[in-house]
């Protein structure tokens, strides 16, 4: 990904990064707080990202990644939306609806799974 994006970055805006392990995703959220003369970025966690867009002081172990700052774009956008669906479902008491409302829960499931006809 290229990092001309990077330069158009103001105070204020929404970045995010990615501190997923191996191949999982989970974006982080952070907005932009200062940009030093040198081009350093300092986000609203602490964090400090270089010219690259890389973050500054990190030693990731050898299998991890380097967290990289990246646009908060609207595929971004759909996934943070889809994990935190994902994660609320799987935290979800589902005990609490009445049957109906999980029977219809089942088809829509069922529906996108390709194992039910319209």
């Amino acid at each position: 990904m290229s990092n001309e994006w990077l330069k158009t970055l103001k105070v204020g805006d929404t970045a995010v990064y990615d501190d997923g392990y191996s191949r999982t995703k989970h974006y982080n959220l952070v907005t932009v707080e200062k940009i030093t003369p040198t081009g350093i970025i300092k986000t609203n966690d602490g964090k400090s990202w270089n010219t690259e867009g890389k973050e500054r002081g990190a030693t990731p172990a050898r299998w991890a990644r380097t967290n990289s700052l990246q646009p908060y774009t609207e595929e971004v956008k759909e996934h943070i939306k889809r994990e935190w669906a994902l994660n609320y479902l799987r935290k979800a008491d589902l005990n609490v609806l009445p049957t109906d409302k999980l029977i219809e829960i089942v088809g829509s499931i069922e529906l996108y799974a390709g194992r039910k006809e319209e």
